[in-house]
């Protein structure tokens, strides 16, 4: 791998560590007695504190779902381009019943549990109780007038919101159902960049919005090298963790501690990735 393709990995690896779920990190829930409607306190309570916050508020969920033995899964939703040449930032709109608005996101995340052997949704933010999942992503691309195909998932956080999950299981299967049986749309990388705007460079995961030609200074290569290594690093590190995960969920069905050390271990080592990708690229 060249310095910029491995710069590219730490600097992706940097960003899915800083947004991992960690249990001890979301203790708000802790306790709390899964039921039907979450009490009023604790919706408010969550509601005061992560504002705007879904990733956040997802992860409040998580844990709750952890102490009551419930499988589940974060998935952030986001919008595809009407185009697939189009590189800007797509708003995604979500609908509250809290009090009738849309609110406009760049990315939502939601937290997946099943019961009953069916995907449920808990999008603490805007409902009170939990629905379908099926009702609740038909009621997300109605409020975008969109097709399923263009509301799209974000790769990228799959590994930081399950890599320290112990209720991660489920993951295989739901995104199995997600692709095969409710067909949303695929993931994909967009590079936006920033140089001549002089705007805020920040990363969504799957969207990068940055100043490249800064970036690539550092190395001394141009703008288009650095576009070019993203796309080039992305695809495979998406690739080789979307594997890893998938043995993750194996460890943990077959309550193997050690298999599921290694391969967590494995999803964010900058050097481990990089000798991966080299024998890839």
């Amino acid at each position: 791998m060249t310095d910029i393709e491995m710069a590219v990995v730490c600097f992706i690896n940097e960003f899915h560590r800083t947004n991992s779920y960690r249990y001890e990190d979301y203790q708000m829930l802790h306790g709390v007695r899964y039921e039907k409607e979450m009490p009023r306190e604790n919706l408010e309570m969550i509601r005061s504190n992560y504002k705007g916050s879904c990733l956040q508020a997802a992860y409040e969920l998580k844990t709750c779902c952890i102490e009551n033995n419930l499988l589940s899964n974060t998935i952030v939703l986001k919008m595809r381009p009407e185009r697939p040449e189009i590189q800007e930032m797509q708003f995604i709109k979500i609908h509250s019943e809290t009090d009738g608005r849309d609110y406009e996101y760049t990315h939502h995340a939601i937290e997946i549990f099943k019961e009953h052997g069916k995907y449920k949704v808990l999008d603490i933010l805007h409902r009170d109780r939990a629905v379908w999942l099926e009702s609740y992503l038909d009621e997300v691309c109605r409020t975008n007038n969109c097709p399923r195909e263009q509301l799209r998932y974000d790769m990228g956080y799959l590994a930081p919101c399950h890599a320290f999950a112990e209720n991660m299981q489920d993951l295989s299967d739901l995104m199995r159902y997600l692709d095969k049986v409710y067909k949303v749309g695929k993931p994909r990388l967009s590079l936006l960049n920033t140089a001549e705007t002089g705007g805020k460079s920040y990363m969504i995961s799957d969207d990068v919005i940055m100043n490249f030609d800064e970036f690539g200074r550092e190395f001394g290569v141009s703008r288009e090298t650095v576009i070019m290594a993203f796309k080039r690093v992305f695809d495979r590190l998406m690739g080789l963790r979307f594997n890893i995960l998938h043995m993750l969920c194996l460890g943990h069905i077959l309550r193997d501690p050690i298999m599921s050390f290694v391969m967590t271990e494995g999803l964010f080592d900058d050097e481990k990735i990089c000798e991966v990708l080299d024998e890839m690229l």
